[in-house]
C-alpha cells in the first residue's frame, strides 16, 4: 500500500514536468522558428557573451589606425553592399561571407609579404607573421581570433539567433579588418 500511495504521489510530481518536456520535444522545430525569429535570444550567457564579444571586437577596430587617418570608406569594400542587404535576410549568412572575405584578404596579405601560404587557409599564423614583419599592428591577433570566435557561434550554434543589427556591426568591424589587411599588401610590395 505504502508504495502504491509513493508511486501515485511520483506521479502527480512528475506530471507538470514530463507534460512540458513532452510538448517542447513535440513542437522543438517550431520553437526554434519562433525562436530564430526574435530580436533577442537568451540561453545562458550566449547572448550575452556574444555582445560583449561583439562590442569588445569594436572597440579593437576603432584602435586600429588605417594609414587615411579615417576610418575606411566601407561602400567600397569588394561585396560590402551585398553583405549588407543578406545580413536583412540572413545575419548568419553575412557574417559567414564576412569571414570569407577576411580569409581572404588575410591570404592575399600574406602572399605579397612572401609568408608561405601554400596548402593552407589563411588564418591566426599568417596574421601573427604579418604582425612580426610589421605590417599590422599587434592587436589585429586578437581581433582576428575575436571575429573567428564570432563566427564560429554564427556557424556552429544551431539554435542562437544573430540579429540584423549585430551583424551590421560585425560587418562594419571586418571592413575595418580587411582595409587594414588590403592596406599592409600595399605596404609590403
Amino acid at each position: 500500500m505504502h508504495i502504491l500511495l509513493f508511486i501515485l504521489g511520483l506521479v502527480k510530481a512528475l506530471a507538470w514536468p514530463v507534460t512540458v518536456l513532452s510538448l517542447v520535444l513535440l513542437f522543438r522545430h517550431q520553437l526554434r522558428k519562433v525562436f530564430a525569429s526574435l530580436s533577442q535570444l537568451k540561453y545562458g550567457d550566449w547572448e550575452a557573451r556574444f555582445e560583449k564579444d561583439l562590442s569588445k571586437a569594436e572597440e579593437g577596430a576603432r584602435q586600429i589606425s588605417v594609414s587615411t587617418g579615417k576610418k575606411p570608406d566601407i561602400t567600397k569594400l569588394n561585396k560590402y553592399e551585398r553583405l549588407l542587404l543578406l545580413a536583412e535576410i540572413s545575419p548568419r549568412a553575412a557574417i559567414m561571407e564576412a569571414w570569407m572575405e577576411i580569409e581572404l584578404s588575410t591570404l592575399r596579405a600574406a602572399q605579397k609579404a612572401k609568408i608561405d601560404v601554400e596548402g593552407r587557409i589563411a588564418g591566426t599564423r599568417h596574421i601573427r607573421q604579418l604582425v612580426q614583419s610589421g605590417l599590422l599592428p599587434g592587436t589585429m591577433v586578437e581581433l582576428y581570433s575575436s571575429l573567428r570566435w564570432l563566427r564560429n557561434q554564427a556557424a556552429h550554434a544551431e539554435d542562437f539567433a544573430i540579429t540584423e543589427d549585430e551583424a551590421e556591426r560585425y560587418l562594419s568591424v571586418a571592413s575595418t579588418i580587411i582595409a587594414k589587411l588590403n592596406e599592409s599588401s600595399q605596404n609590403s610590395q
